[in-house]
């Protein structure tokens, strides 16, 4: 049963996290973002999730819980509640012990000089690169039609690769940022169609492309001002509920109608809401961890594979047909390496469990102490002009990764920044070269 004392712990994060993520909010010159942004997921992803499964069991009495595929206990789902809280508050606790050093934001730079020239030659091959390598995605994911009505369902059918590509389109934007360069229309333009191509196919990638946005221009042009968190914040939230719920729809019908759509919402907004939506159908940290201790109640200890498990990432780099063939040893090596995870029951593998699994309850006290960590790190690269700020805002943005990724993703995200990074690289110099040739002439 869910205990008072459940629900003090519960509020006993919720309120660390509001203090810290206010107490950012209100500095003048000084916001760390990557702390606000941990603050505010984490609010969304995991504390409103905890809220919800004790809210359900407070309501009903049950004493166990079917969400999606897994099986939670009330007993597995107090527990989680307790050791979240205990990395809450050893995030909270890192935090205030770094922060007693805290640094205005410097974000004023010396203009990289480049030529006008070479920039448009820069964008226009990459406007060109992207309308390229976007359409090649459209025809693999059926036309734009299949990608409107079937939204965030073509990941790994063989766009996959031609959507990584589109997404070094994004990328001028933010270097004109970081570098002081020039913001053109065409760099603008790329960068808000590269966010809305990723929206209809992954939301997770689309927000981490607005998160690196929001860091260059906090950092390296003019702070953020609240109205334009708070904007932010809205947009966060539009994504997650009301493009989630229509990406939903669309997920469980066979036909796309306005009528079917229009009682799916007035369902959920009338009959039942969004927020109990969203959470019954989401694979969020809270419950991954809940149904995990849930699974080691009923059958006993698990065996900790200290992250070894993720190795099967880089097994995933081998081309398909080679990978896939019975006489090459990659199928063994995968299956050797997946069996090393102690835990069969997720469909996504979630931070808080995936650590629990890699580490136990030091992994997930670790996740707290990691975020403040790297928040005030990345936080200090960021204010100090000598560092490389463009590679840090674009890795850095997925600091929130473990709250509902594991080091998987951490791994996959990382190597398709490396390969756009490259690319990017590659086009630039070319266009320079390009320039340099038409002005010899």
């Amino acid at each position: 049963m869910i205990s008072i004392f459940d629900w003090m712990c519960l509020y006993w994060q919720i309120g660390l996290l509001l203090v810290v993520g206010l107490r950012e909010f209100i500095k003048p010159k000084e916001r760390n973002i990557y702390v606000m942004a941990i603050c505010a997921s984490s609010l969304i992803l995991v504390q409103g999730q905890a809220w919800w499964v004790l809210s359900v069991f407070d309501a009903t009495g049950d004493l166990t819980l079917n969400h999606i595929n897994k099986i939670i206990s009330a007993e597995g789902a107090s527990l989680a509640n307790l050791y979240i809280g205990l990395s809450v508050t050893c995030f909270f606790s890192t935090y205030f012990y770094l922060s007693r050093n805290s640094q205005s934001i410097v974000t004023s730079t010396t203009s990289v000089s480049l030529h006008s020239s070479n920039l448009k030659i820069t964008n226009y091959i990459l406007l060109f690169w992207v309308i390229f390598f976007a359409t090649i995605a459209v025809v693999i994911m059926g036309g734009v039609e299949a990608i409107i009505s079937k939204p965030g369902q073509f990941m790994g059918r063989g766009a996959t690769v031609f959507l990584v590509l589109v997404h070094v389109g994004r990328l001028p934007l933010i270097k004109a940022l970081v570098a002081s360069q020039k913001i053109t229309l065409v760099s603008v333009s790329l960068f808000g169609f590269v966010a809305l191509f990723q929206l209809f196919n992954g939301r997770g990638w689309m927000l981490f492309f607005l998160l690196q946005l929001c860091i260059a221009v906090n950092y390296c042009r003019r702070e953020l001002s609240r109205k334009w968190m708070v904007g932010g914040v809205a947009i966060f939230l539009f994504v997650i509920f009301i493009f989630g719920m229509y990406r939903h729809f669309t997920s469980i019908s066979e036909s796309i109608g306005m009528d079917g759509l229009a009682a799916y919402i007035s369902k959920y907004s009338g009959e039942d809401n969004p927020i109990n939506w969203f959470y019954s159908t989401s694979l969020e940290s809270f419950t991954g961890l809940a149904g995990l201790l849930t699974f080691q109640d009923s059958f006993g200890d698990i065996a900790n594979d200290f992250g070894l498990s993720n190795l099967g990432f880089w097994i995933r780099l081998v081309p398909y047909q080679f990978r896939m063939d019975d006489s090459y040893p990659f199928v063994v090596w995968d299956e050797y390496i997946t069996g090393l995870y102690a835990y069969p029951d997720s469909i996504t593998r979630s931070g808080y469990e995936s650590f629990y699994v890699h580490f136990g309850l030091i992994g997930v006290l670790a996740i707290g102490v990691l975020f403040s960590y790297f928040a005030n790190k990345f936080h200090s690269a960021m204010i100090n002009p000598s560092k490389n700020r463009f590679l840090v805002a674009i890795f850095s943005a997925y600091i929130i990764l473990p709250l509902y990724g594991n080091l998987f993703f951490i791994f996959f995200y990382s190597m398709t920044e490396l390969i756009n990074i490259i690319l990017f690289s590659f086009i630039t110099l070319f266009s320079r070269f390009i320039w340099m040739a038409n002005e010899k002439k």
